[in-house]
């Protein structure tokens, strides 16, 4: 395509013969230049190596060929290229069979024989420009990334490039974009734009706009330009591109401004009390010098130093959050009791106490640097707007979490909603932010937060969907092991399961939607058991279909999709996901833990009466709990080991060893 840098202004003349070569020469509106060979070899040569012949004149037959031939052969080279056959009468046979080689026209009279070469320059550099720009936008079309297309007046596609996964081109010519894909507002608002575009003759620039596919939100931009011709527009030229990752990206950047302003706020917030103690504290030594209370001072700016750690720690984990927004990261268990008891160092006073209706041995599974700061606010926040003498009790939620609530003045319901959001305050001195830094944190990780009335008329706090184990405790085993004697498919599932063992190993496939929510597709390799019972075991292998392919342990209320449920399980792509169904026909709720360093995992689930308790392990020994719920069970409950595809049309497959089913000791 270097010929588009040069001007066709050069006329080949082959054949050479002087009657015809000399208006070339003396013609005032023709070419500027010719250029003479006798021979089409000669004439082949000299279109290789120069870009400025406009047209070629055939004025006798060549040395080396008839000029029916000549025309042929150099019309192979290019077919855009104009061929002018100069004869000497009208041999109208000689003239039809150059024609059909590629001669464009027949010159009979020489005496306008320079106009016409001129206008065949001009011609064949209009078509040699087309052609180019036609090659061009045809690469753009079929190279670029995302959808270019052109439409007409009624925005019908005319021409329309193929996306990957996208309609094929051709379906398009002829269809507006309603016609292509229905009526969707996404869709009526793109022909409302074209409309606007081409009787507005005004471009649309990089408009974004979301849409959604079965696998989530996807972002596109596009750009839409009039398309003119002859001073009038006749269409319109677009550009659409998937944008999803850049959206997703900013996002990602705003939340993270967010967390940051949310960090310099709760730093500022945090701080407050322990600088007031330890400023007190010092203006009290100074007074009476009494060294006991520089202790306390002492204390206080070592909370300082606590509280900046566990902000920033805080802030580096909600950077790594799951993007499904249940991810709560890989930490050790936080003892309850011992975590509130120093909380309460902090925050109490003489008059206010604080009940814990925990028992000694209680955990919370979260990073300390994220529940600290919850419970810190919640305490503070209920001996800030207390009476003289309040009682804050701390407890269980039966359904998963725990509870803040105290026998203060209350909230009133109205005002619920309002006391979460950022800067509500009743007080004259509050600030607003210490409900807000832990509904923040909440919705970070995927607890949920609401308020309601305590035991005495004040303001109760909860927080559900933390990984609250009240009484980890594990019940004592017995020596009497249950068979997994029923292999069952459960829910509409589309491709069957089954379940083997071999030797130690039970080998088990399925397929269904998902174990998750209303969810409840998958294969069951369980048996029948009353009472107080445990399953573990070790899942050594998953070929997941997709990456939330799960293969793992369950208690339920029976088989059908109606039934409760506790159960947790290995994911293919994601770490340990945990999920519950506390009641009947119920939606559910699911936690997913980051457990990347897990490797051949061990779980376990034990049913105490109505009270679940899911433990995991590394050896099979030592066992760290990791939730407890009560679910609605009724004798005789299923128990087993699960397998779910997440693609329902695919199997995936899992290897469990050590997999026993035991009861437990009823006392």
């Amino acid at each position: 395509m270097d010929d588009l840098l040069s001007d066709p202004t050069t006329v080949l003349v082959v054949g050479g013969r002087e009657r015809a070569v000399a208006p070339v020469r003396s013609g005032s509106a023709g070419p500027i230049g010719e250029v003479v060979v006798d021979s089409v070899e000669a004439a082949l040569t000299t279109l290789s190596d120069r870009r400025d012949v406009g047209c070629v004149l055939v004025t006798a037959a060549p040395a080396d060929a008839s000029v029916v031939e000549a025309c042929e052969r150099i019309h192979a080279v290019d077919e855009h290229r104009p061929i002018l056959l100069s004869l000497d009468d009208s041999d109208g046979r000689t003239a039809a069979r150059a024609t059909q080689a590629g001669a464009s026209e027949i010159v009979l009279d020489d005496d306008d024989l320079s106009d016409r070469l001129a206008a065949a320059v001009d011609r064949y550099e209009r078509r040699r420009d087309q052609a180019a720009e036609s090659s061009m936008f045809r690469t753009i079309l079929d190279g670029v990334e995302g959808a270019v297309y052109v439409k007409d007046r009624a925005a019908r596609h005319l021409r329309k490039s193929t996306s990957p996964g996208d309609f094929s081109s051709e379906e398009f010519i002829g269809k507006t974009d309603v016609e292509v894909y229905g009526e969707s507002d996404n869709t009526l608002a793109s022909y409302e734009d074209d409309l606007r575009v081409i009787e507005e003759g005004e471009p649309i620039y990089d408009k974004e706009a979301s849409y959604t596919t079965p696998d989530g939100t996807h972002w596109s931009s596009t750009t839409k330009l009039p398309w003119e011709h002859d001073g009038e527009v006749v269409g319109l030229v677009g550009w659409t591109r998937d944008v999803t990752e850049i959206v997703e990206r900013r996002e990602r950047l705003k939340c993270q401004d967010e967390r940051m302003e949310e960090f310099v706020r709760s730093i500022r917030h945090d701080v407050k009390s322990p600088i007031q103690i330890a400023s007190g504290r010092i203006a009290l030594a100074r007074e009476t010098g009494d060294v006991t209370t520089l202790e306390q001072a002492s204390e206080a700016i070592t909370r300082i130093d606590e509280i900046l750690d566990d902000l920033t720690q805080t802030v580096l984990e909600n950077s790594s959050l799951s993007s499904e927004g249940v991810g709560v990261g890989q930490s050790s268990p936080v003892s309850l009791p011992a975590l509130l008891e120093d909380v309460w160092g902090l925050v109490g006073f003489d008059a206010a106490s604080l009940e814990i209706e925990f028992g000694a041995d209680a955990v919370v599974n979260a990073p300390r640097s994220s529940i600290r700061p919850v419970l810190e606010n919640l305490l503070k926040n209920a001996v800030d707007h207390g009476c003289s003498g309040v009682t804050v009790r701390v407890g269980p939620l039966p359904s998963g979490g725990l509870y803040v609530a105290d026998d203060g003045p209350g909230i009133p319901e109205a005002e619920r909603e309002r006391v979460l959001e950022d800067g509500y305050t009743t007080t004259e001195t509050g600030t607003g932010t210490g409900l807000s830094i832990v509904t923040n944190i909440a919705e970070q990780r995927n607890w949920e937060l609401t308020v309601a009335e305590s035991w005495a008329g004040g303001a109760r706090i909860e927080l559900r969907n933390t990984l609250v184990v009240a009484d980890p405790s594990a019940p004592r085993a017995t020596d009497r092991t249950v068979p997994l004697t029923d292999g069952v498919d459960v829910g509409d599932v589309i491709v069957a399961g089954e379940s083997t063992l071999e030797g130690d190993e039970w080998h088990v496939s399925g397929s269904g939607k998902n174990i998750y929510g209303e969810w409840n597709e998958f294969h069951f390799r369980c048996a029948s058991v009353d009472g107080p019972v445990r399953i573990e075991g070790q899942f050594t292998d998953l070929d997941g279909a997709n990456e939330w392919s799960t293969a793992g342990l369950m208690i339920r209320d029976g088989l059908d999709d109606e039934a409760s449920y506790g159960h947790v399980g290995l994911t293919a792509g994601h770490g340990t996901k945990i999920d519950w169904r506390t009641s009947r026909g119920e939606g559910g709720t699911t936690r997913h833990l980051e457990e990347s360093s897990l490797d051949a995992p061990w779980y376990r689930v034990d049913r105490a009466g109505d009270t679940l308790t899911i433990y995991c392990s590394t050896d099979g020994r030592s066992w760290r709990p990791l939730d407890q719920r009560r679910v609605e069970l009724t004798d005789p409950v299923r128990v087993g080991t699960t397998v779910c595809s997440v693609q329902p049309e695919e199997l995936a497959r899992s290897t469990v060893e050590h997999l026993t089913v035991t009861r437990l000791d009823p006392e």
